[in-house]
């Protein structure tokens, strides 16, 4: 199931409701990623298409052309859609396409493991991340979580962190951390846990950071075209600084340590 539409501004702008109109005409499959990438100098005349993560670098050479855009700076994502529930409203107007090729990459390797799938659901929900390169972080990092979702197990869970794990009423009912004083000595915990909309998501250790910004992508997901291709110089030299990604929760989310 595709998450919703979410509609981006590079200019602090609402997107028109044509623009919308027209952006929800033609959506395509979403596997597992797709953005409607526009040309910023002529993005009042209209003309935009859909474009479908992970793609490869001839199909973004030929969408480029026909949206006569000539540098990454031009390149404007109007709208992203996902089947990762909270990710689309994670990448901005102006991210990178390389990086986004790269994040769809990984994100597509989990489509074998829903285990791992929801675990960079929950990360997404329970961290905060300054820029999209967090976020591509936390995909090849799941194997530093674990993810309890049945009763037992999260009240073993809750037993353990109890002084640390604040749980929302509704989950009052079902589950109950017990309060010091039980017979049985509760195990001192090795890592830290949070609660999101997946169950419990315990760090059992510290995630590796292996991307910090655009030039420390696999060259074979790189998919921004060539200067041969465009007329142009490289648009590798022209590559703009990603925007830091917004949450919406005013609440601050814990950075992911590494």
């Amino acid at each position: 199931m595709q998450d919703q539409l979410v509609f981006k501004r590079w200019d602090g702008k609402a997107v028109s409701p044509s623009w919308k109109e027209e952006i929800s005409k033609y959506v395509p499959q979403v596997a597992p990623i797709a953005t409607f990438i526009t040309n910023e100098k002529t993005v009042n005349k209209g003309k935009g298409e859909w474009v479908s993560f992970p793609t490869n670098k001839q199909a973004m050479q030929d969408a480029w052309e026909r949206l006569d855009i000539q540098q990454p700076s031009d390149c404007i994502c109007l709208c992203v859609t996902s089947t990762i529930e909270g990710l689309a409203e994670r990448i901005s107007a102006r991210i990178d396409l390389d990086v986004l090729n790269t994040l769809a990459e990984e994100v597509h390797g989990l489509d074998g493991s829903p285990k791992n799938k929801a675990i960079f659901e929950a990360c997404l929900e329970v961290f905060q991340a300054n820029d999209i390169t967090d976020i591509l972080n936390m995909v090849v990092n799941t194997d530093c979580f674990q993810l309890e979702q049945n009763q037992k197990q999260m009240q073993n869970l809750a037993n353990q962190y109890q002084d640390k794990l604040g749980m929302p009423k509704s989950l009052n009912k079902s589950i109950h951390a017990e309060m010091q004083g039980v017979p049985n000595p509760i195990p001192k915990p090795t890592g830290k846990v949070y609660m999101s909309r997946n169950g419990f998501l315990e760090q059992l250790r510290m995630p590796r950071q292996y991307f910090t910004s655009p030039a420390d992508m696999p060259e074979k997901y790189r998919v921004l075209p060539a200067s041969d291709g465009l007329g142009k110089k490289s648009v590798l030299d022209d590559i703009k600084k990603e925007v830091p990604t917004q949450t919406k929760s005013k609440e601050k989310k814990p950075n992911l340590e590494r």
